[in-house]
Protein backbone atom coordinates (compact mmCIF):
# COMPACT_ATOMS: atom_id res chain seq x y z
CA UNK A 1 0.00 0.00 0.00
CA UNK A 2 2.84 2.35 1.10
CA UNK A 3 4.19 2.21 -2.45
CA UNK A 4 1.48 3.89 -4.02
CA UNK A 5 -0.06 0.42 -5.90
CA UNK A 6 -3.33 0.49 -7.75
CA UNK A 7 -5.46 3.46 -8.89
CA UNK A 8 -4.67 5.77 -6.34
CA UNK A 9 -8.11 7.37 -6.85
CA UNK A 10 -7.63 8.61 -3.39
CA UNK A 11 -4.89 11.31 -4.27
CA UNK A 12 -7.74 13.23 -5.58
CA UNK A 13 -9.36 16.05 -3.69
CA UNK A 14 -12.68 15.12 -4.18
CA UNK A 15 -12.60 11.33 -3.11
CA UNK A 16 -10.45 11.65 -0.27
CA UNK A 17 -13.15 14.57 0.62
CA UNK A 18 -16.02 12.17 0.06
CA UNK A 19 -13.98 9.97 2.76
CA UNK A 20 -12.92 12.23 5.10
CA UNK A 21 -16.80 13.68 5.01
CA UNK A 22 -17.53 10.11 5.94
CA UNK A 23 -15.12 9.04 8.67
CA UNK A 24 -16.78 12.51 10.50
CA UNK A 25 -20.18 12.19 9.59
CA UNK A 26 -21.28 10.04 13.15
CA UNK A 27 -18.40 11.11 15.40
CA UNK A 28 -19.78 11.69 18.76
CA UNK A 29 -23.10 9.52 17.78
CA UNK A 30 -21.75 6.19 17.17
CA UNK A 31 -17.69 6.61 17.71
CA UNK A 32 -15.14 8.89 18.72
CA UNK A 33 -12.99 9.73 15.83
CA UNK A 34 -9.52 9.93 16.23
CA UNK A 35 -6.19 11.18 14.43
CA UNK A 36 -6.68 9.64 10.36
CA UNK A 37 -5.30 10.48 6.91
CA UNK A 38 -6.47 9.44 3.75
CA UNK A 39 -3.41 8.28 1.70
CA UNK A 40 -3.97 7.50 -2.21
CA UNK A 41 -4.86 3.72 -1.86
CA UNK A 42 -5.82 3.68 2.32
CA UNK A 43 -6.69 5.15 5.06
CA UNK A 44 -5.51 5.60 8.55
CA UNK A 45 -7.69 5.76 11.43
CA UNK A 46 -8.03 5.99 15.18
CA UNK A 47 -11.96 5.18 15.86
CA UNK A 48 -13.35 4.62 19.38
CA UNK A 49 -16.65 2.85 18.94
CA UNK A 50 -19.23 4.18 21.36
CA UNK A 51 -21.32 1.35 23.12
CA UNK A 52 -23.87 -0.23 21.29
CA UNK A 53 -21.48 -0.26 18.29
CA UNK A 54 -19.06 -2.26 16.53
CA UNK A 55 -16.05 -1.65 14.95
CA UNK A 56 -16.95 -3.74 12.02
CA UNK A 57 -20.35 -2.54 11.57
CA UNK A 58 -18.68 1.56 12.05
CA UNK A 59 -15.97 -0.22 9.03
CA UNK A 60 -18.56 -1.51 6.84
CA UNK A 61 -20.71 1.66 7.00
CA UNK A 62 -17.67 3.51 6.05
CA UNK A 63 -16.37 1.02 2.79
CA UNK A 64 -20.21 0.49 1.35
CA UNK A 65 -20.47 4.54 1.59
CA UNK A 66 -17.59 5.57 0.11
CA UNK A 67 -16.91 2.81 -2.61
CA UNK A 68 -20.90 3.30 -3.62
CA UNK A 69 -20.35 6.59 -3.96
CA UNK A 70 -16.65 6.55 -5.55
CA UNK A 71 -17.83 4.22 -8.21
CA UNK A 72 -20.39 6.11 -9.25
CA UNK A 73 -18.54 9.29 -9.90
CA UNK A 74 -15.89 7.66 -11.16
CA UNK A 75 -17.75 5.21 -13.45
CA UNK A 76 -15.95 2.27 -12.23
CA UNK A 77 -17.90 -0.68 -10.60
CA UNK A 78 -17.17 -3.62 -7.98
CA UNK A 79 -15.05 -3.50 -4.94
CA UNK A 80 -12.83 -0.44 -3.71
CA UNK A 81 -11.82 -1.71 -0.19
CA UNK A 82 -10.03 -4.71 0.66
CA UNK A 83 -12.20 -6.80 2.37
CA UNK A 84 -10.15 -7.17 5.66
CA UNK A 85 -8.67 -4.19 7.45
CA UNK A 86 -5.77 -4.31 9.46
CA UNK A 87 -6.51 -3.48 12.86
CA UNK A 88 -4.72 -2.98 16.37
CA UNK A 89 -5.98 -2.23 19.63
CA UNK A 90 -4.08 0.66 21.14
CA UNK A 91 -3.91 -0.41 24.74
CA UNK A 92 -1.78 2.18 26.40
CA UNK A 93 -1.17 6.29 26.26
CA UNK A 94 2.56 5.67 24.51
CA UNK A 95 1.16 3.57 21.87
CA UNK A 96 -1.59 5.96 20.90
CA UNK A 97 0.78 8.56 21.02
CA UNK A 98 3.25 6.55 18.17
CA UNK A 99 0.06 5.97 16.34
CA UNK A 100 -0.98 9.52 16.54
CA UNK A 101 2.53 10.20 15.41
CA UNK A 102 2.46 7.90 12.44
CA UNK A 103 -0.75 8.59 10.94
CA UNK A 104 1.00 12.79 10.87
CA UNK A 105 4.27 12.25 9.22
CA UNK A 106 2.99 9.33 6.92
CA UNK A 107 1.62 11.71 4.02
CA UNK A 108 5.55 13.69 4.19
CA UNK A 109 7.65 10.43 4.83
CA UNK A 110 5.75 8.32 2.17
CA UNK A 111 5.92 11.69 -0.68
CA UNK A 112 2.41 11.63 -0.99
CA UNK A 113 1.77 15.07 -3.02
CA UNK A 114 -2.08 15.43 -3.00
CA UNK A 115 -3.49 16.38 -6.24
Amino acid sequence: LHQGYGACLLARAEYRGLVENALRYFDSQRYHLGQYVVMPNHVHVVVTPLPAYELSGILHSWKSFTANQINKLSGSTGAFWQKESFDQILRSPAHLERVNQYISEHPRSSGFQPL
